[in-house]
């Protein structure tokens, strides 16, 4: 088991509005509850993923995170391995983990 008892590490959860008000209702009680989720005001479309990943950004700043990690939620994270990783960066330079495919075509239809 890798536990991960750092304080260093924090995870927050960006979430879109549902179009069902009592879907949203339900969501704001949790992220009172929780601490965990950060609501953007806009309702969830894959049209709009540019927004939440903007929106992630902007968190980042406003609460001076040194690194930010962004992944969906049909990710496995093994956050020890990313720690490790992070560790081994020199504190003033960036670090980008992942991949950019510059060729890829959005699908118009289906």
């Amino acid at each position: 088991d890798h536990l991960i008892t750092s304080s260093a590490v924090v995870a927050r959860f960006f979430v879109a509005l549902h179009g069902k008000a009592g879907v949203n209702k339900e969501l704001k009680k949790e992220a009172e509850f929780f601490g965990d989720i950060v609501i953007v005001p806009y309702l969830d479309n894959y049209g709009l993923v540019v927004l939440k990943t903007l929106a992630i950004c902007e968190f980042g700043v406003y609460i001076s995170a040194k690194y930010i990690m962004k992944c969906d939620d049909d990710t496995f994270v093994r956050v020890d391995a990313v720690i490790e990783e992070v560790g081994s960066v020199d504190g003033e330079k960036s670090l980008y983990v992942g991949k950019i495919n510059y060729y890829h075509q959005p699908l118009r239809n289906g």
